[in-house]
């Protein structure tokens, strides 16, 4: 399914009209329209934004792809990359990044198979497992009763924090951006209840 496609269903399973959306994430009816039509497509940021707004992952938007895909998609020359591929690979590159996996190294075949979204639940899983075992329960309760300023706040401080290298487990020259960029996503919020 095309990006269009997926963003008209997710909207619709949350019972909105296209112009509840745009109001949600603060653009217009007309964009939405586009959007949906496949007139357009929106750039990344706005796809984490509609994602977060949806309550799900920017691939329940961008469809299911195996590593396999994402490989293909990689090997194009950029110029040849429709707008949606180049979309796939700026969410799926940090998460094959966060498991080391490079496509220069080869993929076996159950690697191949793998899709995309299973990488990036897992690394979800691990980070809220990680946190509760580190007494993080409450962390992640507090942070659920806060609004978008409030998280957003949080999540630059803890951007800032990764970037000091006395404050990490294994210091190094800090945490680079392609590692930070999924903390503005808010994976926390349903995944507790």
């Amino acid at each position: 399914m095309a990006f269009g496609e997926l963003l008209k269903l997710q909207r619709q399973r949350k019972g909105w009209k296209q112009r509840e959306l745009a109001e949600r994430i603060r653009t217009t009816n007309t964009s939405v329209s586009n959007w949906e039509n496949s007139t357009s497509v929106p750039t990344a940021s706005v796809v984490e934004l509609l994602a977060r707004e949806l309550e799900i992952s920017p691939f329940d938007l961008l469809g299911d792809f195996s590593l396999a895909d994402i490989q293909e998609l990689d090997n194009k020359d950029d110029d040849e990359r429709t707008p949606e591929e180049k979309l796939v690979l700026s969410f799926a590159l940090p998460i094959l990044f966060q498991f080391d996996i490079r496509f220069c190294d080869g993929l076996s075949d159950e690697l191949a198979a793998m899709s995309i979204k299973t990488l990036e639940s897992e690394i979800q899983g691990f980070c809220i497992e990680r946190l509760l075992e580190n007494g993080g329960k409450e962390l992640l309760i507090a942070y659920d009763y806060l609004n978008a300023d409030g998280k957003a706040l949080v999540n630059d401080h803890i951007k800032g924090l990764l970037r000091i290298p006395s404050l990490l487990e294994i210091p190094e020259d800090g945490v680079d951006d392609e590692v930070i960029q999924p903390l503005d996503r808010n994976f926390v919020k349903g995944e507790m209840e």
